[in-house]
């Protein structure tokens, strides 16, 4: 387990990278993960508008379809 203050470098991923050089690891780059989880957020908010899109569509066809009984009279009948 390590732990570390972000204070030497300023900026939590930039002090894993300085951690990372000190024992022979290559530095990761932050911009290319931050591109990558802004995308994923991206589609993640389609495939949630999708779905609710697909639910309303639903609900409104099942409350289209549905229509409510009521009891006749027997006047209706003999008209």
């Amino acid at each position: 387990m390590i732990a570390a203050n972000n204070h030497y470098a300023g900026f939590g991923p930039g002090t894993s990278n300085l951690f990372r050089k000190m024992v022979g690891l290559s530095e990761l780059s932050w911009a290319d993960q931050q591109q990558q989880i802004q995308e994923r957020l991206r589609l993640l908010q389609l495939r949630r508008q999708h779905q609710q899109n697909e639910e309303i569509s639903n609900s409104n066809m099942s409350s289209n379809n549905h229509t409510e009984k009521r009891q006749s009279s027997l006047t209706e009948f003999i008209e």
